[in-house]
């Protein structure tokens, strides 16, 4: 898929990227259904390591689940137990960013 007119959003998540390498950010992208804001996301961040998650509307333990899946296969990072909600897999965000290594890009997409 070619991107029209989409330089200065990719230019954005790029500079991000880069801040992220010494300190943490967070980034939202936001925007009408259909217009391209995964397919973004997926073509600047082709061939680097990230973890996606897909935040729909479904229960909050089942995108924990969904998380948890994400993190243990991408990152190799074994979760044990069963999160129920997003806090407690957020506690445990210090122990999954150091074992990540080359910081790998944390995505939350909504």
């Amino acid at each position: 898929m070619r991107f029209y007119n989409r330089e200065d959003e990719i230019k954005l998540i790029r500079q991000t990227e880069e801040r992220s390498l010494s300190s943490a950010c967070f980034t939202a992208i936001m925007g009408r259904r259909r217009v391209g804001k995964t397919t973004l996301l997926r073509k600047v961040l082709e061939g680097k390591k990230y973890i996606y998650l897909f935040v729909s509307r479904t229960n909050e333990a089942l995108l924990c689940n969904a998380f948890k899946k994400e993190i243990t296969e991408k990152l190799s990072i074994p979760i044990y137990g069963t999160p129920m909600r997003f806090r407690e897999l957020t506690e445990a965000s210090p122990i999954i960013i150091q074992a990540g290594c080359k910081k790998p890009a944390l995505v939350y997409h909504r």
